[in-house]
């Protein structure tokens, strides 16, 4: 399926902006970081092509960042899709010269045993197999204008992924993706930017934080002030900023970076406390007990 765009006569950069005369092409662009990336962007000097499952939505989204904006629709996993979304981008503004690979879903929080097969496998899917295509979609572009390509992994790319194992399974492939990618882009004057955000104040994050029981875990099994949600706005500013500067790597809240950069220590270690924290075991158990009695995936 071809994307649908709105079209408009070309909407020139915004003069003396950083990024003026960049084009960014953003995955997941109608809505939270996706569409405030985009916004922050223009109001730096680019020009932006968003693109969402829903081309409606892309529309609208387009619509309310004025003329330096477009939308397109566009099924990640779908390599026609996207390509023929790379294709709009350049058709409208000449060239694409960064890729967020940005767009990713997240599952209900239980256990592996719990989760059904179909729900695990699309968010390796959507998270992994459509990073993929839309950085390929996107390389001919990035190569030609020695630009960025963007993805978007997360703590959990390094963090226990219990309750969460797709998720986590999912960012920590998209970070080795990153960094393979890096290296052989480099021998063509382009980079990636490999973003690890924290807990974002998104729809995504809503659906932990409003189920009882998983929230319950979080509060009383992990450290707090590593929970503590920060507003899109401040995740899609450090996105930018890396971007623009070209940095290899974005973590953002900043009291991230010390478990980012000691995981290999910390995460063992984290890992052995959890499977002994009683508190965890407990809730784990119920957890998967009441998915399971709802119809999960194995027998109790």
């Amino acid at each position: 399926m071809l994307p649908v765009a709105t079209r408009r006569r070309y909407a020139p950069a915004v003069p003396g902006g950083e990024l003026t005369d960049k084009v960014f092409l953003i995955t997941g662009g109608a809505q939270g970081i996706g569409l405030e990336t985009a916004r922050i962007a223009i109001d730096r000097g680019a020009r932006v092509a968003l693109v969402d499952l829903d081309p409606e939505r892309a529309r609208e989204a387009a619509g309310g960042l004025g003329p330096a904006a477009i939308g397109l629709g566009a099924d990640v996993v779908d390599p026609e899709a996207i390509a023929g979304a790379v294709a709009g981008a350049v058709a409208e503004f000449g060239r694409v010269d960064v890729v967020v690979a940005n767009a990713g879903i997240t599952p209900p929080k239980t256990t592996t045993r719990a989760l059904d097969d179909d729900t695990w496998r699309k968010v390796v899917e959507v998270n992994v197999l459509g990073v993929y295509r839309t950085v390929v979609a996107g390389l001919p572009e990035i190569v030609a204008n020695r630009g960025q390509v963007a993805i978007i992994a997360s703590s959990y790319s390094h963090v226990n992924g219990v309750l969460n194992s797709s998720y986590a399974v999912s960012k920590s492939a998209v970070e080795a993706f990153a960094r393979g990618l890096s290296v052989e882009l480099a021998a063509h004057g382009a980079g990636v930017t490999t973003a690890f955000f924290g807990y974002v104040d998104t729809g995504l994050i809503g659906k932990a934080f409003d189920e009882p029981m998983a929230d319950q875990f979080r509060r009383e099994v992990a450290p707090a002030f590593m929970t503590r949600p920060i507003q899109v706005g401040q995740a899609a500013e450090a996105l930018v900023d890396g971007i623009a500067a070209r940095r290899a790597t974005v973590i953002e809240p900043g009291r991230w970076r010390i478990p980012h950069y000691l995981r290999g220590l910390l995460m063992p270690l984290t890992d052995r406390r959890l499977e002994r924290d009683l508190r965890a075991r407990s809730l784990i158990r119920q957890i998967e007990d009441r998915d399971l009695a709802a119809g999960g995936s194995a027998e109790a």
